[in-house]
């Protein structure tokens, strides 16, 4: 069965969707930013009946990042993702920096597969929709 990294899995849908695949037998490692994240995902699993691996993983952190190369996955499921609300101009430039490491440059480092030729991440996130939709 595959190996997934599934990034964001604390909440939402990187959550659920750690849940149903591991439901359906794969081999999946469910990511969270903070150690805080960690045990709570893994009682969750339990109570569900869901077996995943469950790790600290800060897209941003390079440690994080590196530890996460040595997983040796086969799918990347990027749904670590941050949203900064309002006009551009308002948004302090530390956030804005934040955001762009977490969504550009983040997920795309714990991929081993983009260091190869033919490596591609494919990525989703609530946020496209929510700026996509607009007020």
């Amino acid at each position: 069965m595959k190996r997934i990294l599934i990034t964001g899995a604390g909440t939402g849908f990187g959550h659920e969707a750690a849940m149903r695949l591991a439901e359906k037998g794969f081999d999946v490692i469910a990511t969270v930013e903070i150690w805080a994240q960690v045990q709570t995902l893994k009682r969750q699993a339990a109570e569900r009946g869901v077996t995943l691996k469950v790790e600290k993983l800060d897209v941003t952190n390079e440690g994080d990042r590196k530890k996460a190369l040595a997983w040796d996955i086969e799918i990347l499921v990027n749904n670590a993702g941050v949203l900064e609300g309002g006009s551009v101009l308002d948004i302090p430039e530390a956030n804005m920096r934040h955001q762009f490491e977490v969504n550009v440059i983040g997920a795309p480092a714990v991929d081993p597969r983009n260091r190869q030729a033919d490596g591609r991440t494919p990525s989703g996130s609530y946020c496209v929709g929510i700026v996509a939709r607009g007020p």
